[in-house]
């Protein structure tokens, strides 16, 4: 760290979606941005979530993020798919 000091202001939103389709079955999206004046960041995630019990749900999602200005060298969009056991108690 160079101890120097940015004076750029940030910009940002979020935006959270969900639909419960059924009584076992829901789909969520969260989206998120951050825009500044030297990068913009911006990731979604959507996913579903289907109940199989009363205490597990099985949740399978993708996120997306996009950064117009990433560190070398590194791509300006990656990608992680998930798969998940959830366990509520």
């Amino acid at each position: 760290m160079t101890g120097a000091t940015s004076g750029n202001a940030v910009f940002v939103t979020d935006l959270d979606y969900e639909n419960v389709l059924t009584a076992t079955t829901k789909v969520v999206d969260k989206f998120h941005s951050e825009w500044g004046s030297d990068n913009t960041l911006l990731t979604n995630f959507a996913g579903v979530e289907i109940k199989m019990s009363i205490s597990l749900a099985l949740s399978v999602g993708l996120d997306v993020q996009h950064n117009t200005t990433p560190p070398a060298p590194r791509k300006q969009t990656d990608m992680v798919s998930t798969v998940n056991l959830v366990y509520a108690f």
